[in-house]
Parts: structure tokens; C-alpha cells; sequence
């Protein structure tokens, strides 16, 4: 179900069963039992003449564009019930096509020709290109060749979805196609469609206005086919919010503008053509031999083998992914090949890369392992054994093992996914394993133990010594293949045996932030800069945008969802989330962004709010959160019939919310995200209201908290909803019986990393008084000490005891002062 016929029969497109395959990103179109394949998925629904995705520009344009169907089964297509649409509307306006009878939505645009309150037009007689009056636009009098003056006509019998015929035959009902113009045959009664021609050859159909004429121009422009623009959403007909500067942003930042340009190879084509068919699935290398002459030698891929790769090796294609719960961290992952029936745990093949959390959290790592012997011995049992190191540090992460079933497959197929925490692997304390010379420890993805052998030992029970082992000192030896060492390089170390040293060029990252070498065997850049939260750019030399947003009258929920919407000209909005917890009494929260955007939205306790509507593009941005700009739900503006439609349905309605609520801003449906335009009509984009933000990782909170995060796959902030007396990161911390300390007050408002003139007022406040209780304190201290050395009063015993006191007042007064 791709669209392409792969079985003779086509079976493979006929399948009628395709919804029960377990392939979960499949796409179901609306009231269909096919499902197609994930290639198809912007035409699947189109060729069933259906679309699960119609954006809200496509209604009421005057293009029949879309269909779809009620609850009922009902067939409905765009342009149903437009009579509380203007047909110049933003979306219909200046886009090439009459969506007005008269024409004025394409009326004074900067494509035209002629000037306002004028139409281009063709005159019948004299063959000219003159502009004709509003007036007699739509006057029921054909004025103009092709009868472009009474474009509705051929529009109402020739839907644009169905065959686009737009010229009218004069003092006939006759349309034509432009591919039926100039063609050497008269089509119309009076020979109007080919009396204008100067050759025989109309161009409408070519993509190309070259060479038109003015006549071909304008009656090119009957096709909307070809001449329509297509448009997407815009926010020109709202205001900004909140008042902005005039501080614009250089969209060049965002972007690369690096242009690449490719060399001219001279090459024998003739001979060229037969290389690729040398080697099988290998390169061709043209090798000096003797004698002035040359020999071809084929350089095989791990995947085959042979004088021409003729034969396929047997292995293991392991596809992984990883992620990680330290979006900053770099680690090491080894991938092995272990006999298991060995007493030694011989290790047939290994892999070893570098994975950076930031940079290649969405990347998929395909490897090969090989087996030691040719054929494998099918006798043996294998696994794959997954070992991952944090870089820096040479930290122990944590091992996975995967048993490799189904040996007799000359292939066998792996899809791993792994997730690497932060959390110290402890030696477990259950362990049936005797670890002579190393730790026990059990496997991340099943209760099975194993022991972690220490330096010069192997072996099941780390019982076997190592001779000879070949790493640097600062590194991790991790086993032996083939008399070589695997060796585990800190973070600015490489080579099989970690000698050579991986240095970043002085002072590329900027901005404080951090160089990570690359590793040697990725092609690509040599070193990736890990940028702080403030910073972007390859290498962190840009600042990203600040939106400071202040919540007013409102109750300050655990934490808030920003969406940021970037506008463009060329496709539909997009979209980037990101959450942000709150503390007790925060009012006040700051978001950084990489990106430039149009419109924020800020959801908050289950209610979304407008932040910031701009137009041209700004880089900091304050804004005030409160009730007035709620976007109200349509479940609370419309009655339960309408709000029970199909989200199509339901779109007619929205110009009457806003027509008739003029004291909203927006609103929001469950498909939709609507705004009311200054003159009071609905300007709505796709959006998601129920977003599922459940942290993919089970674990990463304590006591029971719930975890969200802001993406499923490659999470920026994972934040912890804690429950009742939990606190904390994570809701590691147990207040219950403590009552409400000041330490607990004052945890929540502390922000991180910020100056003491931007913290809250009560933690200035806390600091203030602080200070004065330090500063008596210590005069107090000092002048007791220096009363209670004296002889006389330490003559009795309750001198010497205020003296000690006083020197333990001191030592408090510190630790106090040190403690906040």
C-alpha cells in the first residue's frame, strides 16, 4: 500500500487487511478501512478523494478543492455553506483566481496591469489588450475574449476540480481548454479561438511565460490551475500584542546561507558506466601494479565479501537509537559480539561511536557486526552485548544484552532503542555470580547479571588473566578482539588505543560555550559546540530571542506551555513547544528561543492564552498573561450540536463567533486555533488542543510524580509534577511533619543561575534580613569574645562558659550566612 505495484497482480496495492498491520505511523484516511504507507502520506487521502488534512485557507475560496464526510456519512465539499464568508476575503484576495463574481478580490493587485476599478481584458474585435470598467464586470454581457469579464460562467459548469475549462466562446455556451486554443482547429462558432493566434502554438501549457504575448498573458490568467497562488496562514489583519519596538530580527541568523558548489569531474562516460557493475555492491580502486599497469580491486562494505563482493557475509544489522536523560551529556556506546557459550565471553566484533545528546538525539545508528568464523558455528549461542560510558569522566552508564535467535538466518535483524540515565549503576547485592576480579552487576533491560571485569581480567567470573593490554592510562580497557584492546577514550581522547589527542580550536565556541571533539570515524566538522540555554549557532555566536511573560489575576499552576508558531509565505505555520515549570509564588518566567515566531501561546491550567501577535519579527519581548486574552474553547461559544460536527463542519461557524463576539480575541476548537481579525472574522490554523506530554521515560521522577515532557523523541525539559509534601527537580525531597520551613519557601522562589537584583522580592527581602541578623551577630560575637577574654571574668565558671558560648555564637553566625 505505497502506491507502487510490487506484485504482478498488484496484490500488494489491493490489500485489503492493511490496518491490521502493525506499522503505527500508517495513515488511515476518514471513513476508510485502507491504510498507506507512511511515503504516501501527503497524497494517500487526495487519491481516495478525500483529505484527513484541509487547512482553513482552502475553505470558501471560491476553489472546489477537498471533500469530506460527516458523522452521518454525508459528503460535504470546501465551498459548503459560504454565504457567511466574504468571497473577498485575506485568503481569496490577490491570489489569481475570481472567487467574487465581479472580480473584485482580484481588483487592484500588483499583478494586473490595469489600475483600480478596471479588469485587463481582451477586445473581441480589434484583438487589443485594454481595461475595462468595474461597471460592466459581471454585467451578464460578454465585454472580453474568452468571456474573461464573466469568468463565472464557465466556472459554475467547470468546477476547478474537475476539467478547468475557462474560455468562452463568443455568443455560444461553449468553454474550452487552453490546449484547445490555437491549435489549428476552429472550436468555437465563430472561430474566436484561433482568430487572435500568431502562430499556431499557445503557451499557456508551458510552465514558461517566455515570449507570451499580451493577449496569451491574460488568457493564460484564465487558469487558475496554473496561475493561482497558493496561500497560507498570515496574521497582516491583527494587531500586534503586546506594542512592540523596533527592534527587527535578521532572519539570516536563523538560517545557513552557505552555498555549496560542485566541480566538474572530466570523465569517459563511456567507461565510467561500467564501474558501478564491477564490484558487485563495492568501489572500484584502479591500483598500480607493474610494468606501467594498472588492476582493479574491489573495496568490499562489511556487508559482503569476495574478489568482486560477489558474496553476502553473514552478520547481525543492528539499527539503534538512543536517548538520554542529560541533554548536555556525550557518551560512548560499544556495541559487542559475544559467544556466550565461551567460558571467555570471546568477543567476535565490536563497534564503538560517540553519541552527543543535543546533536544526535534524533539520529538512527545502523551497524554491521560480523562473526569470527566463515560460516558462523551454529552450535554456539550469541548475543549483543551494548556497553555506554559518559565521556566525560569515563563514567559507567549502564549494559544491555540482546540474544541473537534464529541463527540459521544468514541475516539477523536487530531494532534496539536504549535510554541512558543519569543514575550511578550500583553493584547489585543479589548476584549468583561469583566476580573474582570485578563487580556484579545486572543488565538495564532484563533481570539478568553479569560481571564487570576490572583492568587485565576477562571471562564469565572475571577469572582469566590479561597479559597484554594496550590502552592509555586514562582510559577504560574494556575486552580483547583479535589480540587488539578495546579502549573507551575520555572526552578529548581518540585511537584505538586512546594516545592521539583531540583538541577543538582555541576559543571557537563562544559565550561560554562547550567544545566537544568529534569523533574521528563521522564525517563532518571536528569538533560540535555544546551552547548554554542563551546561545545558538554552530558555534554558539548567537544570542536567542528572550520572551519574558508575567502572569496577572491568575493562579499560578506547577508549569506552562509556550507554542510558538513561525509564519511563512511558502508553507503552513510551524510549530515548537517548550514548558516551563513555575515555583510557588513565581509570577514572572523567561522563555530563549533559536528561532524567529510570530505568535506564542501560553497554556496554562488547562486554559490557553494569546502572548504575543507580531508581524515583523522582534528579539526580546515582554508581555502580560491575563484573563482578557484567554482563547475561549468553542465547547463554551457554541451549543453541543455544532461543537459534535466533524471538525469541517464546524469552520462555517466561525466567522459568526467572531462577527457576533466582538469583545474576543481568539478561541480555540479541538482542531483548530482561531484569532478575530480586526474587521471581525475568523482567521484560524491547524492545532492540536489535546497534546499527550507524558514523559516517554517512566523513571525519571520519584515518589509518583508525573512527568512531562516537551517532545516525544528528543525532549528540551522534562519537568516533575509533584505530588502533595514532595518537592524537588525530580520530587526527591520529603517535607511531611516538617511543617512549612523557610527553607521550603524560599527553594521555590530561588531562581538559578540569576543575580540577586533579579530574584524575587522575598528573596530579597530573606537576603536583606539576612545580612542585618549576620552583621549584629558578628559585632555582637566579637565584642562578648573580647569582654570574656579578659582574666576577671574567667576567675569564675561563668565566664569561661559565655566565652565559649560567644565563640559558638561566631561559629554559627557563619554557617548561617553560608547556608542561605
Amino acid at each position: 500500500m505505497d502506491g507502487i505495484q510490487d506484485c504482478f497482480y498488484d496484490d500488494d496495492e489491493k490489500y485489503l487487511t492493511s490496518c491490521q498491520l502493525n506499522h503505527q505511523y500508517r495513515v488511515k484516511c476518514h471513513n476508510t478501512n485502507t491504510c498507506w504507507s507512511p511515503i504516501l502520506k501527503e497524497y494517500a487521502c487526495s487519491m481516495t478523494g478525500q483529505e484527513d488534512n484541509i487547512p482553513f485557507q482552502r475553505f470558501c475560496n471560491g476553489i472546489n478543492q477537498s471533500i469530506y464526510y460527516d458523522n452521518s456519512q454525508q459528503y460535504y465539499n470546501d465551498e459548503f455553506e459560504c454565504e457567511e464568508w466574504l468571497c473577498n476575503n485575506m485568503y481569496a484576495r490577490c491570489d489569481g483566481y475570481w472567487a467574487c463574481a465581479d472580480g473584485r478580490d482580484e481588483n487592484n493587485c500588483s499583478r494586473t496591469k490595469c489600475h483600480s476599478g478596471t479588469h485587463v481584458c481582451v477586445d473581441p474585435v480589434n484583438l487589443t489588450v485594454i481595461c475595462l470598467p468595474h461597471t460592466r464586470v459581471n454585467d451578464g454581457e460578454d465585454d472580453c475574449l474568452g468571456a474573461s469579464d464573466e469568468q463565472h460562467r464557465c466556472q459554475r459548469l467547470y468546477p476547478p476540480s474537475e476539467v478547468p475549462k475557462r474560455f468562452r466562446c463568443l455568443r455560444d455556451t461553449t468553454c474550452l481548454l487552453p490546449s484547445q486554443l490555437c491549435n489549428n482547429k476552429s472550436d468555437c462558432p465563430l472561430g474566436d479561438d484561433e482568430n487572435f493566434c500568431n502562430t499556431h502554438h499557445f503557451k499557456c501549457d508551458n510552465d514558461s511565460t517566455y515570449n507570451r504575448s499580451e493577449i496569451e498573458e491574460v488568457l493564460c490568467g484564465l487558469s487558475e490551475q496554473k496561475n493561482r497562488r497558493e496561500q497560507y496562514f498570515s496574521v497582516h489583519t491583527s494587531s500586534n500584542y503586546p506594542s512592540l519596538g523596533n527592534t527587527v530580527v535578521n532572519e539570516s541568523l536563523y538560517w545557513s546561507t552557505e552555498r555549496h558548489s560542485i566541480a566538474n569531474i572530466n570523465m569517459d562516460h563511456s567507461e565510467a558506466s561500467l564501474w558501478p557493475w564491477y564490484c558487485n555492491r563495492g568501489l572500484v580502486v584502479n591500483t598500480w601494479v607493474t610494468n606501467n599497469s594498472f588492476e582493479n580491486i574491489c573495496m568490499c562494505p562489511p556487508s559482503y565479501y569476495g574478489p568482486l563482493c560477489q558474496y553476502q557475509n553473514q552478520r547481525i544489522s543492528l539499527t539503534l537509537h538512543v536517548s538520554s536523560v542529560d541533554r548536555y551529556a556525550t557518551y560512548a556506546i560499544i556495541i559487542m559480539l559475544i559467544d556466550d557459550n565461551d567460558e571467555q565471553q570471546e568477543i567476535n566484533t565490536y563497534d564503538q561511536f560517540v553519541y552527543i545528546t543535543k546533536e544526535s538525539c534524533s539520529t538512527k545508528f545502523n551497524r554491521y557486526l560480523l562473526f569470527s568464523t566463515r560460516p558462523k558455528d551454529l552450535s554456539k549461542n550469541y548475543s549483543i552485548r551494548i556497553d555506554a560510558f559518559e565521556k566525560n569522566g569515563i563514567t559507567y552508564v549502564g549494559s544491555w544484552h540482546f540474544p541473537i535467535t534464529f541463527l540459521f538466518l544468514p541475516v539477523n535483524r536487530l531494532a534496539i532503542s536504549l535510554v541512558l540515565s543519569n543514575r550511578i549503576i550500583q553493584t547489585s547485592l543479589n548476584c549468583l555470580i561469583g566476580c573474582n576480579n570485578g563487580t556484579c552487576v545486572k543488565y538495564l533491560n532484563k533481570e539478568k547479571y553479569f560481571c564487570r571485569c576490572h583492568s587485565q581480567w576477562t571471562g564469565i567470573q572475571c577469572n582469566i588473566p590479561i597479559s597484554r593490554q594496550m590502552c592509555s592510562y586514562d582510559s577504560f580497557y574494556l575486552g580483547l578482539v583479535n589480540n587488539q584492546s578495546i579502549c573507551v577514550c575520555p572526552l578529548h581522547k581518540f585511537g584505538t588505543q586512546c594516545m592521539f589527542t583531540s583538541t577543538c580550536p582555541t576559543n571557537i565556541c563562544q559565550n561560554n560555550g562547550k567544545c566537544v571533539p568529534a569523533d574521528v570515524t563521522t564525517p563532518g566538522s571536528s569538533y560540535t559546540c555544546i551552547c548554554p540555554d542563551q546561545f545558538f549557532g554552530v558555534n554558539c555566536q548567537y544570542s536567542k530571542a528572550k520572551l519574558d511573560v508575567s502572569l496577572i489575576n491568575m493562579h499560578i499552576p506547577s508549569y506552562i506551555t509556550a507554542y510558538f508558531f513561525t509564519l511563512s509565505n511558502t508553507s503552513q505555520p510551524m510549530q515548537t513547544i517548550i514548558l516551563r515549570k513555575l515555583t510557588l509564588f513565581q509570577h514572572t518566567t523567561t522563555f530563549q528561543i533559536s528561532i524567529p515566531y510570530h505568535i506564542v501561546i501560553i497554556q496554562s491550567s488547562g486554559k490557553y492564552y494569546l502572548a504575543v501577535l507580531q508581524q515583523s519579527l522582534q528579539t526580546d519581548i515582554s508581555t502580560l498573561i491575563q484573563p482578557s486574552q484567554e482563547c475561549i474553547a468553542t465547547e463554551q461559544l457554541l451549543n453541543s450540536t455544532v461543537t459534535k460536527m466533524v471538525p469541517y463542519r464546524r469552520i462555517i461557524f466561525f466567522h459568526i463567533l467572531c462577527h457576533t463576539r466582538t469583545d474576543i480575541i481568539c478561541f480555540i476548537d479541538p482542531a483548530y486555533l482561531c484569532l478575530c481579525t480586526n474587521d471581525h472574522h475568523a482567521n484560524c490554523m491547524e492545532f492540536k488542543r489535546d497534546r499527550n506530554f507524558q514523559c516517554s521515560l517512566t523513571k525519571h521522577c520519584a515518589n509518583g510524580a508525573q512527568c512531562v515532557q516537551d517532545h516525544p523523541t528528543c525532549p528540551s525539559t522534562r519537568i516533575c509534577i509533584c505530588p502533595a509534601c514532595f518537592f524537588g527537580n525530580e520530587c526527591q525531597f520529603y517535607t511531611k511533619g516538617l511543617g512549612s520551613t523557610l527553607d521550603e519557601i524560599l527553594g521555590y522562589e530561588l531562581k538559578r543561575n540569576t543575580i540577586l537584583s533579579k530574584q524575587p522580592i522575598t528573596v530579597k527581602v530573606s537576603a536583606a534580613i539576612t545580612m542585618i541578623i549576620f552583621a549584629v551577630g558578628i559585632i555582637n560575637c566579637i565584642l562578648s569574645i573580647m569582654v570574656f577574654r579578659r582574666q576577671a571574668s574567667q576567675k569564675v565558671g561563668c565566664g569561661i562558659y559565655l566565652l565559649a558560648t560567644s565563640y559558638t555564637s561566631l561559629m554559627i553566625m557563619i554557617l548561617f550566612a553560608l547556608k542561605f
